[in-house]
Parts: C-alpha cells; structure tokens; sequence
C-alpha cells in the first residue's frame, strides 16, 4: 500500500544536541526503581527533550517510501508509526512536536487552542498534583497499515512498547514519570482540525519529583 508521510504545522523548528545518556545504573535497579508517580514538578524543558531524544532518535534508518529505522523502544517492521509530542504547562498552551529523523523539536501551530487546553484540563483533573508537562503519543494508522493487513493490534502493541520504554528511561534520568487513563484524544483535532488522520494512544505525565 502506498505511504506518504504527515505534513505536520510547523511554525518553528530548533536543533537538538546530541543526546546525554543517562548515568550508568544497573539495569534492574532502574526495573526495581521504577513507579508512576503522580505527584511532580515541572521539569527543565531541556531534560524533557533529552530524554526524548534518547528513546526516540534514529539510531539507523533505512527505506525511502516506508521508512524504517532502529530506535531504543521496539516497533512492529522498525516502523515507528508513534510521534512523541510534549505538551508544555508553562503560560500559553504549547504543543512540541519531536522529530525523529532530523533530531529536532518543532512547535505546533494549533488548529483549535480550546481543544489543547481542553486535553490539559482532563489530565489535571486526573493527576491534581502534577504540575509537570505531559508527554502525549500520536500514532500515524496509516503507517502500520501499508505494511500490514491486521495493523491495529500492532498499533497499540508500539505504545504500549514506547510508554514503557520513556517510563523506564526517565526513571535512568531521575525523572518522575506516570502515564494516565486519558490518552490525549483531543490533542490531533487541535492540531489538525475535525477527523484527523493522527490517533492519541498514551498520555503521561513527566517531571522531577515534588519536594
């Protein structure tokens, strides 16, 4: 099936570093530390985008029309069909948007602003004590499905994968990270307008712990 990629509305764009890894730690100390923690406070935004350039960059990537790369977090066909979109509680409602292939994080142009903070809203009514960001993932449907007839399990089995992967990481980061129930459903139409191509399949809160 043919692909084409999601035009996204960029307004700006900026360069990222490369990555810090986080501290060397044993492996099952991270495992054993690991906790969603509700109660949190807002992180550097530097740290959010460091610890989403580590999970998500491109270690390799390869194809032209469905391209495929290696990354930290398992996807179905090396597809990575989910987009990783920080949404940043500080003043007016931001939406970043992290690009994989050219290692930086852009800023959305909004379709709707009221659906944006509408997606807030719902988040602080679930978690009252975080006044961290939220990380929100984006799946692209229409990704998985060029390669794979039965592609929807597939989808949620990549977020699934992802939301695990960021929790762990952030916890390697000192970081205070808890998904929620809400997946973000409001966040694509906000962007993009009425029926979007673009699914909510995880919404997590992200931030240093609260002292």
């Amino acid at each position: 099936m043919a692909f084409s990629e999601q035009i996204w509305p960029v307004s700006y764009s900026l360069q990222l570093r490369d990555f810090v890894p986080p501290p060397i730690v044993d492996f099952a100390s991270v495992l054993e530390a690991r906790r969603s923690i509700g109660t949190l406070e807002r992180a550097p935004f530097r740290e959010l985008c460091n610890l989403v350039n580590f999970v998500c960059s491109d270690r390799k990537s390869w194809g032209k029309n469905l391209r495929r790369s290696w990354r930290t977090a398992p996807s179905a066909g090396a597809l990575h069909p989910i987009e990783v979109l920080i949404v940043s509680t500080k003043g007016s409602h931001r939406i970043f948007r992290f690009n994989a292939r050219l290692q930086t994080i852009e800023l959305l142009r909004l379709h709707s602003v009221v659906l944006a903070a509408d997606v807030l809203r719902q988040a602080r009514t679930i978690l009252p004590q975080a006044t961290g960001d939220f990380i929100v993932l984006l799946a692209d449907p229409a990704k998985t499905e060029a390669a794979y007839v039965h592609a929807q399990s597939l989808l949620w089995r990549d977020a699934g994968a992802l939301m695990q992967t960021l929790q762990l990481a952030a916890t390697a980061f000192r970081l205070s990270f808890c998904p929620i129930g809400a997946t973000g459903c409001g966040l694509a139409p906000a962007i993009f307008g009425p029926d979007p191509r673009m699914r909510a399949v995880g919404m997590a809160a992200v931030g240093r712990p609260a002292a």
